[in-house]
């Protein structure tokens, strides 16, 4: 009703409601959230007071209460009622008001009067949710080297950040680092073979960022490496030190290197049978001796083809040294062209 009532009156129930979690009302309107987390008004509505969407002379009294029009999703943790207005901290963590807005007092940036709750501008920006990697899944081997990687949208993101490495603690060896995506998926080609990689996502909205996804991880499809070229010696090269540095280069998912260096063209016996992890290898070798060399790459799914075989020849050993005869040691009064050698 409208009349006034110097007692307690019982509100009416809406239909649904069981009864009322919390209150606030001013001498002409009342705020209320049922226990199923809808909030209604009811009063005095002229400046929008009700959030239900009207306000004039038209929802000048509201003797039953009207559901409060917060966004699709968001129920009222708390509210606190105004003079010309309510307040409500929705369940998505932000303030929402309604009613007259005249002096700014709605928080939105403007001025007007607003006949359905505005969100409050943040001082403090809430960040967005954080995405939970989809594909490829946790673990899973084989994977393509041009994988399409996905992720769920996350609440309130705008965009994307993603992150590929082969370090765990992408600390170093970040292959792709990528803060332009919009969509939830990034399509990558030209990542090595027989690798195990890791990779997580972020997400962003007005330069907030939310934290990293957990980090994944893949190993791509086993591919035998590529064949590695031999750099130096060049090929026939000659008079080198008896102590030389073979480099190669690197092979496309070479995992290690295998050298052979021998004095024999066939290779059947070596002066270096070994591996290393990078692309060099140093050999200890002997005055004036041809030698030949190759290289082949090594992952866990083979051996390339040998590279080579090239060939080098070391520096010949020096003569003796030659023994003075003429004119002996200490001798005088000698002629100035006599000087033998032997």
């Amino acid at each position: 009703t409208t009349t006034n009532s110097t007692t307690f009156v019982k509100a009416n129930m809406p239909a649904g409601v069981a009864g009322w979690k919390s209150a606030a009302c001013t001498g002409s309107s009342v705020l209320a959230i049922a226990t199923n987390d809808t909030l209604y008004a009811w009063g005095y509505g002229g400046s929008g007071e009700m959030g239900n969407g009207t306000g004039g002379t038209a929802a000048v009294t509201n003797p039953i209460p009207v559901k409060v029009a917060l966004p699709s999703g968001v129920t009222a943790e708390a509210i606190a009622a105004g003079r010309f207005g309510g307040l409500a901290l929705g369940s998505d963590n932000y303030f929402y008001t309604w009613g007259q807005g005249s002096q700014g007092q709605l928080g939105n940036g403007g001025n007007s009067n607003s006949y359905v709750p505005v969100r409050v501008i943040d001082l403090v920006q809430v960040p967005p949710g954080i995405p939970n990697l989809l594909s490829p899944s946790n673990g899973d081997t084989g994977v393509s080297t041009s994988p399409t990687l996905k992720w769920n949208s996350a609440p309130g993101a705008s965009g994307y950040q993603l992150q590929l490495s082969t370090d765990p603690a992408f600390t170093s060896d970040i292959l792709v680092n990528d803060s332009t995506l919009a969509d939830t998926l990034d399509a990558l080609s030209g990542i090595g073979s027989s690798s195990i990689y890791y990779w997580r996502v972020r997400s962003y909205n007005n330069g907030v960022l939310s934290a990293y996804s957990a980090v994944d991880t893949f190993t791509t499809v086993f591919q035998p490496p590529s064949v590695p070229a031999l750099i130096s010696p060049a090929n026939n090269a000659v008079n080198l030190p008896a102590v030389d540095t073979l480099i190669c280069s690197k092979a496309v998912g070479a995992a290690k290197y295998h050298w052979e260096l021998s004095a024999d063209r066939g290779f059947t016996t070596f002066v270096v049978n070994d591996s290393t992890i990078d692309t060099t290898s140093i050999a200890r070798l002997s005055a004036g001796q041809k030698y030949y060399w190759r290289v082949s790459a090594i992952n866990l799914t083979g051996a390339s083809p040998f590279a080579g075989p090239d060939s080098f020849t070391v520096m010949a050993s020096p003569s003796e040294a030659p023994s003075l005869v003429l004119p002996c040691d200490d001798a005088i009064s000698q002629r100035a062209d006599t000087l033998v050698l032997l």
